[in-house]
């Protein structure tokens, strides 16, 4: 997990491998190969319909606000940058653990 959860002066930046279109919202795990947090969303990746998925996904994981997660790169590819201010990789990690364990 510490691969593609790293900490910034601002918070937390994670690094994700999304599939659009999906049955279930989900996180899979961490792609060691590349690196990356597997997550699912059921939006399709039509006008930010899934990016907006993804960030209600992990608003609802971390708790914060709207303003706190944002994109920072990959807005139209699989393979994205998200920043989540405010957040420590401390307190970010155990969270995404638990997310991963508790997922239907």
């Amino acid at each position: 997990m510490k691969e593609c959860v790293k900490g910034c002066a601002e918070g937390v930046i994670i690094e994700v491998n999304v599939t659009p279109n999906s049955s279930l919202n989900m996180i899979l795990g961490v792609d060691q190969w590349r690196k990356r947090l597997r997550i699912k969303v059921t939006a399709k990746p039509e006008r930010g319909a899934a990016n907006q998925e993804i960030l209600e996904m992990f608003r609802d994981i971390f708790g914060v606000s709207n303003a706190d997660v944002a994109i920072t790169s990959g807005h139209t590819t699989s393979l994205k940058t998200l920043i989540v201010t405010g957040m420590t990789v401390e307190r970010a990690i155990p969270a995404l653990m638990a997310a991963i364990d508790n997922e239907d």
